[in-house]
Formats: C-alpha cells, structure tokens, sequence
C-alpha cells in the first residue's frame, strides 16, 4: 500500500464533509491501487510570502510520487460535469452548480508549487518536471473526450478509467517520448517536508503527566501552518498568542529545524535564564556548532568577555535587579561595542519573549544578523511582567508577516478560561482545545493557620496521597525572591521533608520554587500559587496583579491550587472586568 498522509480518514469525517465525497473515493482507489513505494499526499497546503509581507497560500487536492516515475499533482473535480459557452460548470448531488475550470486550477497549482520549492536551501527541484492530472470520478467523459484539447485529453481520467488508475497515472507521468522524470528518494523528501511534514512534535519528558514516556502533542493548524510553511520562508517574522499558544515550543523547533536541517548558524534568545536554559536541555536543541541558546544578559556577558573585555563587577552579580536600568544600558552598551566590531554572525535570530526586550537591545542583535538573515520574534504582550509598558520597535515590524496563535495547547480549558480573565481580550478570540479537566481548587488560610503550613498540607496530600511526584510541582509567588520578602527561600526552605528548590531538575525529595516572572515561559504539571494577597506587593496596582495571574495561571498545565480564598479572589476579578 502507498504511503498516505493522512494515513487514514475516519468515518466521522467522511459523515460530516459530504462535499468531498469524491476526493474521498479517489484517496481510498489510490490507497489500495499504489503499492508501497509510492507517496500519496492529499489535500496539501503550501504558502509562500511575496513583496515581504503579503503571504500567499496554494492547494493541491492530491500530489503522488515516486521516486522513479516521477511526482504528479492533481485535481478532482465530482458530480455532474458540463460545458456551457466555453465554462466549465460542476454539478454536485444536491443541484449545486460551480463555475470551474480544472486544468487551469491544477496549473495554477503546480506553478505556485514550484515558486513554493525554489525557496528552499539550494532548490533541489530548478528544471523538475512535474506532470498534472484531473479527474472526474464520478462521470464517463468517453463521449465527450473528442472536445477537449489534445494536452487535455492525455492527463483527462474519468469514471471508466478509475477501474486501472495505476496503468493510468504511470502513462500520465509519461512525457512527449515516454520518459518519466524520477525525482529520487531525495527530492520527495523535500515535498514531504514542505507538504507532509510530521504534525507531532516530541515533548520533553520534564513536562509530561504521569508515567507516559512517549507524550506527543499534536499540532494546530496554525502551528503547522507556521513551523512547515511561514517560517521557512519569512525572513520576519512575528508571532503572538496567548500564554500556552505554543509559542516557545514552535521558535525553538524552527531553531532546531534551521540548524539542523537548512545548515543555518541561529541564535535563540530570550529574557527568561530558566527558560534558556530549558531550551538547551530540551531535545530541541541541536549540538552541531550552529546553534546558540543564551537568554539576553548571557548573551551580552559571553560576547563582551569573549572579546577580552572585563565586565563591570557589579555585572557580574547574579542577583542584581534586572529592572534596574543602569545594569540593563551598561550591558545593552558594552554589548554594542563588541557587536560593531565584530558584526555579522547569524543566518537566523530567534527571539522568545519579545515583549520583554528594551528598545537598545535590538540594535546589537540586529547587528548580530546577517543582511538576508531570519529574524522572528515570538511575544505576548500581557506577558510583560517587567519595566514600562512597551512596543516592538518599527524597525522590527516593518514589512514583517504577522500571525496570531489563538488556540491554547497547554492548559486544560478551566485553566485557560481562568486565566483568559486576566488577559486584556478577557479570552474572546481565544479557546483551548482541551476539552475537560479539574477545576482550579481554592484553598484559604484559616485564622489558626499560616500560609507555611497550608502549602505544606497541599504538598503532602499530592505526594503522599495522590501520587504526583515531586517533580511535577511548581510552587509559585508574585514576590522576588531575591529580595526576601517572600516566606520561600530556596535551598533552606522545607516544607515537612521536601526542600524548596529553584532549579529545573528537583530529585523526589525536592520541589521547585520561583516567583512568577522567573517561571514565564515554562510550564508544569500542577501549579501552587502562593502569597497572593502579601503585603510585600499591597501597594501593586491591579493591572500588575492581573498580570501576575496571568502568566502564574496558565503556568499550569493539568492541575492548578490558589491558596486563597474564592470570595477574596473573585473579588478582585470583579475590580479588573
């Protein structure tokens, strides 16, 4: 049997999409007349962008290849087919008439097909012949054939011709002189890459649920829309979404897919230290010499010390506060007198968490790219937890393509819904595509208890009695904790016998700790929000709060615990809406 993507249609599908019955009786007469060193894609979608940011997006009903005869693009037409003044007109079961013309649609096709690959690395395909088809199983056209053009006639299949569609498509692949045009395995992987390209993606095992080893994720249209078909091709790019859109997961992939595959020096760059170094621990990172994960102030540090400076001591202070503005423009300007001098250094810069970046650290990463480089910003505005409100720079979003990521992939739908609260849209445009899940739990702090002990009492009633392993816990605050407001202080801290930590790979007698604006950028299993009400942050405005809880919420992928009381906590939704 052929190679299918899909690999298969369900009844489901087959029950709802009436209108495709005939694409469906072709996929299911190629399926079992091609044998298995054939390839079979159907109903492919391929964009590219022109004049820098218009995008255009093209679609073949079925492409089918094989390596020695060659790749045949076609186009299905079903119902009633008739000629009337010279226009093609279709006719479908339920006496709905179209106006087409199939050969010049699947021409259309294969010319934008083969725009489409002379993007990629080298152009494998400069010169190919492709060969075209259109088909009409539904109707005998015999008596009619004589009408059509010659070229036509030659690549014409019909009803009759259906019962032996392999001899069919071997002689439609077939030139002028009866020679084929084999592509070699190489060149369908390249079409298979570009058209078919694996709608799953692996997720580390740092992020799974339970004991499930083999976790995958399956990605939305958007997303593979995105990571197959804009990011090849964009040289800017932006990328918004709300908080679980799979933004980070889909800017590294494209690092890993450019260095890995295209051959691409890449830098992937963000605000967040924990999630830098999540991305290079993560099977998204590819140890070839060409690809660098470093978030922004690393970055800075490894370029100024590699270029013989000394860095200012007190840059060297991890534990210095990164809103602190003479520390941002000292690196930000050190920084920039390496870069000019050594100028250009990446074919690609990609950059998470773009709404965190001040207005002077774009111009040493621009710099940093080469004049036909890559440079796609991945962002979320609400996820701004630090400095005054701000833009992406015009420089960045001039002539940039723009696509909105509106479908949560991470967080169950009460978790989302929750967090969506916080969010400026208040979630309209937006949804999660998990269907179910546990509803947030509110715990208060009763008048005989501190919030220690109440966090305490959760930690154990997880582990101990509901199984989920340390590992799998966040523990949460608005609060610095640099600053020691915070009751959490991690390597000192136990809660009964399980050591708070702040680092990515607690053991089973440890649990992971940070404040909110440290965790953006990552997620967890289950999530405890902490000190929400402290009077460490009671003179915070309420958008600061809303922001908190936005990007503290949607932290939680499965199973999400505030330490609050409902009442107190709706009362505050109540004051933003």
């Amino acid at each position: 049997m052929a190679k299918m993507f899909p690999e298969w249609i369900s009844e489901s599908q087959r029950k709802t999409n009436p209108k495709f019955r005939a694409e469906f009786k072709v996929y299911d007469a190629l399926t079992h007349c091609l044998p298995e060193n054939w390839y079979v894609f159907y109903s492919r979608t391929w964009s590219w962008v022109e004049d820098s940011s218009r995008v255009r997006v093209r679609e073949a009903d079925f492409i089918i290849a094989h390596p020695q005869y060659g790749i045949l693009i076609m186009e299905i037409k079903g119902g009633q087919i008739s000629v009337e003044n010279g226009q093609w007109i279709s006719t479908d079961k339920y006496g709905d008439r179209w106006e087409i013309n199939p050969y010049n649609q699947v021409a259309i096709a294969t010319r934008s097909l083969e725009r489409r690959l002379s993007d990629e690395e080298r152009n494998p395909f400069k010169g190919y012949r492709f060969s075209t088809a259109v088909c009409f199983p539904d109707v005998d056209i015999s008596s009619i054939l004589s009408n059509f053009e010659l070229q036509h006639q030659r690549i014409t299949i019909d009803a009759p011709k259906m019962e032996n569609l392999y001899k069919v498509i071997i002689d439609i692949l077939k030139d002028e002189h009866g020679n084929f045009a084999p592509p070699g395995e190489a060149r369908i992987l390249v079409l298979k890459e570009l058209v078919a390209s694996s709608w799953y993606v692996n997720l580390p095992k740092s992020i799974q649920i339970g004991d499930t080893e083999n976790e995958i994720k399956r990605l939305t249209d958007k997303q593979f829309k995105l990571l197959y078909q804009l990011a090849p091709t964009a040289h800017r790019l932006l990328v918004t979404g709300c908080a679980g859109a799979g933004k980070t997961m889909l800017g590294a992939e494209t690092a890993r897919r450019m260095a890995s595959l295209g051959k691409k020096k890449v830098l992937f760059t963000c605000f967040n230290r924990n999630l830098a170094l999540w991305v290079r621990e993560s099977p998204f990172f590819v140890d070839n010499g060409l690809m660098l994960v470093s978030n922004y102030h690393k970055l800075c540090a490894s370029f100024i010390l590699n270029s013989g400076r000394k860095l200012p001591s007190f840059l060297l202070d991890e534990n210095h506060d990164l809103d602190d503005p003479i520390f941002n423009e000292n690196y930000t300007n050190i920084f920039l007198e390496v870069v000019t001098e050594i100028g250009e250094q990446f074919d690609a810069i990609i950059i998470d968490e773009g709404q965190d970046f001040l207005d002077a650290w774009w111009t040493p990463l621009l710099l940093l790219l080469k004049d036909t480089g890559y440079l796609h910003v991945y962002y979320d505005t609400r996820q701004q937890l630090w400095g005054i409100p701000r833009n992406l720079p015009k420089e960045i979003t001039d002539n940039a393509v723009s696509i909105d990521l509106t479908e949560n992939v991470r967080n169950t739908k009460p978790i989302h819904n929750l967090a969506m609260k916080f969010h400026l849209s208040r979630g309209r445009g937006y949804k999660a595509l998990s269907k179910g899940g546990i509803d947030p739990e509110f715990i208060p702090i009763c008048d005989n208890e501190t919030e220690r002990q109440v966090v305490q009492r959760v930690v154990e009633q997880l582990v101990s009695t509901e199984n989920v392993p340390t590992f799998d816990i966040a523990i949460l605050t608005p609060l610095s904790l640099k600053e020691g407001n915070s009751l959490w202080k991690p390597g000192k801290t136990l809660l009964g016998s399980y050591l708070l930590v702040h680092h990515l790979h607690p053991d089973t007698s440890q649990i992971f700790c940070s404040s909110i604006r440290s965790a953006k950028g990552l997620e967890f299993p289950v999530v405890i929000i902490t000190e929400l009400w402290s009077s460490g942050i009671s003179n915070k405005t309420v958008d600061y709060y809303s922001a908190q809880l936005y990007v503290g919420i949607s932290r939680a992928r499965s199973h999400l615990i505030i330490i609050s009381d409902k009442k107190i906590f709706d009362e505050f939704i109540g004051r933003i809406q």
